[in-house]
C-alpha cells in the first residue's frame, strides 16, 4: 500500500513541476470554484435545514387552513416522472388563539399534490414566535434529505478541494 501512496506523489510531483502553468492555474482556479459554489449551497440551504429542522423537532403542531396552492413541473425525474415544486400558503391559530399566515414551499415533488385551499393541513409553529411556521407536507422527507445532503456537501466541496490546493502549494516550484 505504501509504495502506491509513494508512487501517487511522484506522479502528482511530476505532474505540479512539469503542467505548464495554465493547467496548473485551470486546476487550482476549477477547486476554487467549486469550494465557492458549495459555500453558496451551504450558505442558502443551511438556514433552511436549521429553521425546519427546529421546529420538526420542537415546534408546537396546529391545524391550518390552506389559502392558495401554486403546483408547477419543473422538470423530470432520472427515470422520466414528474418533478413538481409546491408553493402553499396557510392559516393558523396559536395556542394563545393569535392568527398567522405562513408559506411553505417544496420542491422536487414525485406525486402531483392532491391540496386546495379551503383543505385543512397541519403545520409546525416556534411557540415564541408564531410568525415562524412551515407545512407539515413532506417535511421529513424534506430534513433528512438536507441533513443527508450538506455533510456530503461539506466533505465533497470544502474538504477535498482546500486538501487539493495544500498538497499543490506544498510542491509548487519555489522562486525565492
Amino acid at each position: 500500500m505504501w509504495k502506491r501512496v509513494a508512487a501517487g506523489r511522484e506522479e502528482f510531483a511530476s505532474w505540479a513541476a512539469g503542467a505548464p502553468g495554465w493547467k496548473r492555474t485551470l486546476a487550482l482556479g476549477a477547486l476554487v470554484a467549486m469550494i465557492a459554489a458549495t459555500v453558496f449551497a451551504l450558505v442558502v440551504m443551511g438556514p433552511r435545514l436549521v429553521r425546519e429542522g427546529s421546529l420538526m423537532l420542537w415546534g408546537t403542531r396546529a391545524e391550518a387552513v390552506v389559502r392558495d396552492v401554486r403546483i408547477d413541473q419543473v422538470g423530470t425525474f432520472k427515470g422520466g416522472d414528474p418533478k413538481y415544486r409546491m408553493r402553499l400558503g396557510y392559516t393558523f391559530s396559536d395556542a394563545k388563539g393569535g392568527r398567522f399566515e405562513g408559506r411553505t414551499e417544496r420542491n422536487d415533488l414525485r406525486f402531483y399534490p392532491q391540496l386546495k385551499a379551503g383543505d385543512r393541513i397541519e403545520v409546525l409553529y416556534d411557540p415564541t414566535d408564531a410568525r415562524w411556521s412551515v407545512a407539515d407536507y413532506n417535511l421529513a422527507i424534506d430534513v433528512v434529505a438536507l441533513a443527508l445532503f450538506l455533510p456530503f456537501l461539506t466533505v465533497l466541496g470544502l474538504i477535498v478541494p482546500v486538501l487539493y490546493i495544500v498538497r499543490w502549494m506544498r510542491w509548487v516550484p519555489r522562486t525565492d
